[in-house]
This record gives C-alpha cells, sequence and structure tokens, in this order.
C-alpha cells in the first residue's frame, strides 16, 4: 500500500465523537445553545461549566444577569453550526487536528474565527499549533498550485483578522512553515495590500521571518553593503549561483505588473 493511500485511510478514520465523551457523560446537559440563522439553526445541549471552563463569552452570558443566564438558552446567529461542533469537540475531547483528506481553509478560517468571537485563547492557539505542523509536513498537498484552494499566505491573512498580538509566538512558527515552502512574491503583497484588516499584523511576522533568514548568514554591518538586490545577476550567499530568472528576489516593477 502507498505511503499517501495510507494517509489518506488513515485521516478518514474516526474521532471520538464528543457526545461519548467521559466528560460529556457525566452528568445530564444543562444548557442548549442555537447555532446559526434561526431558519436553520442547529441545537447543541451542552454543560454549563465545560462551556464557561474555557470561554469568557459564555461565562459573561450565562453567569451576569442576563436572560441566557436564566433560560439556559443561548442563540448564536453569527456562528453557523460546523465550526461551532469543531468547537465543542474540543471542548469536550480537547481534539483539534486538521487532516489532509479534508484540508478545508475556509474551515479552518471559520473555527479561528468563532473561537474569537467566543473568547477560547486556548483553542485558537492549538489551532495555530497544529496548522503550523500540518504546514510542515503536508507540503506537496498545501503547495500544489493545481489545487483550487488558496495559497496558504491566503489562509494566514484570513486567520490574522481575527488573531491577538498575544498569539504572535503561535502565528510566527505559521509564517516561517510557510515562508519556508511558499515565496512569498508580488501577487501576495498586493494582496496584503488590497486588505488592509490583518494585514499589518501578518506583515510584521513575514518580515521578521525574513529578517531572521537574512540574520542567519550575514550579519548587520554587511547587510549594509549588500549589492542591489534587484540585480537580475545578484548571487545566491548560499550556492554561489546566480539567478537569470530574478528568483531570488521580487524584481523591480513586478509589484506593478500584478496590480489589475
Amino acid at each position: 500500500m502507498s505511503e499517501t493511500l495510507l494517509e489518506i485511510l488513515q485521516s478518514n478514520e474516526l474521532e471520538r465523537d464528543w457526545r461519548d465523551s467521559t466528560l460529556y457523560n457525566a452528568n445530564p446537559p444543562d444548557v442548549k445553545i442555537f447555532c446559526g440563522p434561526k431558519e436553520t439553526e442547529t441545537c447543541f445541549d451542552l454543560h454549563l461549566t465545560t462551556l464557561t471552563s474555557q470561554s469568557e463569552y459564555f461565562k459573561a452570558a450565562f453567569t451576569l444577569p442576563f436572560q441566557e443566564s436564566l433560560s439556559r438558552t443561548l442563540h448564536l446567529d453569527e456562528i453557523d453550526a460546523d465550526p461551532f461542533e469543531t468547537i465543542v469537540q474540543w471542548l469536550y475531547c480537547e481534539e483539534y487536528t486538521i487532516k489532509a483528506a479534508n484540508y478545508d481553509q475556509n474551515a479552518i478560517t471559520a473555527t479561528y474565527a468563532a473561537a474569537n468571537y467566543l473568547q477560547i485563547p486556548a483553542l485558537k492557539s492549538a489551532l495555530l499549533r497544529e496548522l503550523a505542523s500540518f504546514l510542515s509536513k503536508q507540503v506537496d498537498l498545501v503547495y500544489n498550485y493545481r489545487r483550487k484552494e488558496p495559497r496558504p499566505f491566503v489562509l494566514l491573512q484570513m486567520l490574522a483578522e481575527h488573531a491577538q498580538v498575544s498569539e504572535w509566538i503561535e502565528m510566527r512558527e505559521c509564517v516561517r512553515q510557510t515562508v519556508k515552502y511558499g515565496y512569498l512574491g508580488p501577487t501576495e503583497l498586493v494582496e496584503l495590500a488590497r486588505n488592509p484588516q490583518g494585514a499589518s499584523f501578518l506583515l510584521a511576522m513575514a518580515v521578521e521571518c525574513y529578517n531572521d533568514l537574512l540574520n542567519a548568514f550575514m550579519c548587520n554591518k554587511c547587510q549594509g553593503g549588500m549589492k542591489n538586490p534587484c540585480d537580475r545577476n545578484v548571487r545566491c550567499k548560499g550556492c554561489g549561483g546566480t539567478c537569470s530568472n530574478g528568483c531570488l528576489t521580487v524584481m523591480p516593477r513586478d509589484l506593478e505588473y500584478s496590480i489589475v
């Protein structure tokens, strides 16, 4: 059996369902959470202590003198059922995995955004750690340009819209994995410039990453004496070769050509 087929079969193995967890079955559910628009909303019967132990949002909703604390019912019209069930899976089983067989950038972003809305920082950190690991292990899948999924920097840009500065460490590792395997070229830079929400946070980490790479082989003093980085005949500091296609850097006017 090929490694690829084995990987797909393993990724399709069912996770523990949160309804079967010991934590869920220890006591009867005592709150109802409705997710999605009222026409198609989904009801989750959950436990107050489990929700409030990880979420400041739920803690405020069910402990302060609001209607929800009396009725033990909460409607989350802004959050769809799928990302919320992923959150519930993590709350009861402490499991969050990204599988090769169903890698979906929109699903990852929706879960991260919902965790941010519900103020669950532990889940956001767990998601970013899992994403960094996935980006490093599934190189062929993630960076396959024939796939319909956008390049990883687009995913990180969507996540950055809901990120906090406190998540810099976890987000940084995702950026480093992306920089390692995926060239941040003119198209990505223009996309970041066009969408200012979250872009400054992501660009700051990208600059830090590239600065670390430069500092790894050249001191600050010598960096000041570098040749014009836009010279097509610039030599690679690693192999000493030249790059006639200009792939060592963003060439002059590449950004202008990418703006359409």
